[in-house]
This record gives C-alpha cells, structure tokens and sequence, in this order.
C-alpha cells in the first residue's frame, strides 16, 4: 500500500508498507525511512523533478526544473516501476507548479512568471490549447509558484508567489504582490490572464515562500512557509537549517463558489514579517 511520495535531486522514491524489501531502482541518493517503513526508488533519471501529481488514471507527473512535465505510468504492484515514460510538455520555463482541475480534463503548470492551463487528453498523456492564466510574477528572488486547486472550490486557482530576497521588507504591504498567496475565479479568466499583482484576492500576505499549499475536506487552504535562510542566533549560532522557524498556516474559505470581482476580506495566513 503507498502511503507518500518522496523526491529530491534526480531521485524519485516511493515509501511503502515494510512487509518486505522491495528490489530498486539504485538510489542516487540515500534517504532514510523509519521505523516500520521502507522505501523504493521508481526512477533516477529526472533532472531536477520539483512537482509531482497523479493524473486521473494513476500516471505520476512529474515537472522537471528547466525542462518540461513527463508522465510516469507505474506498474500495479506494491513494489511499483516505470513501464512508460511519456513526455507531456517540453518545456524550459516550467519549474515547480503542477495541478489538474477536479474533472482531471484540465492541466496546470507554473514558470517564474506564468501559471498555464491546457486542455489534457488521459488517453495519452497529451496537452493542446495553452492558456495563460496568470501572469507578471517574476522579477523576484525566488522562483517558483506553487498552484492549487481546493476541490470544494474547482472554480478558483491558489497561487503561491515568494519573496523577492532573503530578506522582504515590501512584504508587509499587501500591494506589493511579493510573499502573497493569491486566488483566481477560473470562470472570468481575462483576455491574456490576471497580473498577479493587481489581480485576484489576497488569501495572505508577509508568507515568505509558501511551497507547500493544500486543502482539507472542508475547503480550509493550509500552507506551509519556507522560511528565511542563513539565520543566526545571537549573531554567530546557525539556525536556519534545524530551527529554520518555518510556519504552518491556515486560511477559512466560506462559500467562495463564485467571487466577483476577487476582494477577498478573509481568515488570513498568520503573518510571517522576514
């Protein structure tokens, strides 16, 4: 039984039930796994892989940093390999952000500076008819944008953009469109798509670099914050790496099935000042 994915590097790896060690894939890496559980590594020879998603028949995509989106078709075992490798999107400026709309008939990738959507046929794996649907996020320190979809939402797109440096004072101002999550009404897309900074509602802002971006079953948007790098105590101890001070955040979206226009005056993120 899969529980989680994880993966890192070139290394994609599958963590299952330990009732027995399963034969891999030669790790490029070493990961460890607790207690009670083993690992499996699927593939090894994605560069960079920074987004990964099932597609509606069970293909892993995976969104390859500087490269584009494949398809992973996985055999059904316990002990899964790769029988198929299909290459979705050759694409250089895709870099993090994957999501598929509830229906699966509609597919969503992220560059620095554009979230897309296209038309995608689960026969094969095939995408057509590129949309922009978010614009104008780059220009910042950190790249990637994070997109998510509540399935009590279908109609609006969570977009995650980060910090522009370690260090942002303009992230307390709410205009700025730097350290913000931000969401979009799919169904009044303009021509062109949203600027990012001048468009959408704000979920919440002063959020450094919310990599992470998921809903429960109620609809609740939780978020997860990378936080700032080379952090010292007391001006010499180094703490950013095993007390990096990273944030779990929660925002309330109460019955937002159509939003016109997209002010949002929510429950918002708690508000990280870095």
């Amino acid at each position: 039984m899969t529980l989680f994915l994880l993966f890192a590097g070139s290394l994609l790896s599958i963590l299952v039930k330990a009732q027995s060690t399963c034969p891999s894939v030669a790790p490029v890496t070493n990961p460890q796994a607790a207690d009670g559980f083993v690992f499996d590594t699927i593939a090894n020879n994605l560069t960079l892989p920074r987004g990964i998603i099932f597609d509606p028949i069970g293909r892993l995509l995976a969104v390859q940093q500087g490269v584009g989106v494949v398809a992973l078709t996985l055999s059904n075992e316990t002990c899964a390999s790769v029988i198929q490798t299909t290459v979705v999107l050759a694409n250089s400026s895709l870099n993090h952000g994957l999501e598929f709309s509830p229906n699966g008939q509609t597919f969503y990738a992220s560059s620095e500076d554009t979230a897309w959507a296209w038309n995608y046929n689960v026969t094969d794996a095939s995408v057509s008819n590129p949309q922009a649907i978010v614009t104008n996020m780059g220009g910042t320190t950190l790249v990637t944008r994070t997109l998510h979809i509540p399935p009590a939402y279908p109609n609006l797109l969570i977009v995650s953009r980060g910090s522009n440096g370690n260090i942002d004072p303009a992230a307390a101002n709410p205009a700025s469109g730097t350290s913000q999550v931000k969401v979009f009404d799919l169904n009044n897309v303009p021509q062109g798509g949203y600027d990012y900074t001048a468009g959408g509602g704000i979920l919440g802002y002063g959020t450094r670099n919310e990599v992470g971006v998921t809903s429960d079953l109620l609809g609740n948007v939780w978020g997860v914050d990378n936080s700032a790098d080379n952090l010292t105590y007391n001006g010499s101890l180094a703490v950013s790496n095993d007390n990096p001070a990273d944030e779990l955040n929660y925002c309330t979206l109460p019955f937002l099935s159509n939003i016109l226009p997209l002010v949002l005056a929510l429950s918002v993120f708690p508000i990280l000042m870095v």
